[in-house]
């Protein structure tokens, strides 16, 4: 039977599913800044290469469904 509790469970679900996925995307984009920077010999991240990551990850974390540390 389809009750008020089960609802919030799942709206519950879709909201921390959809959370860690933009957690993962985030990370990812932090390591590949990171691994990107090590190949170079580690040289540091060019400052336009940084600045579009970075507003990406603003971006990111700006979504109301962003759980911010």
């Amino acid at each position: 039977m389809i009750t008020f509790k089960n609802i919030m469970i799942a709206v519950l679900g879709v909201f921390l599913c959809a959370s860690t996925i933009l957690n993962l995307h985030c990370a990812n984009l932090i390591n590949r800044m990171r691994d990107e920077s090590l190949e170079r010999n580690l040289s540091p991240v060019s400052q336009e290469e940084f600045k579009k990551i970075k507003e990406e990850i603003k971006k990111l974390s700006n979504q109301t469904y962003f759980f911010k540390p």
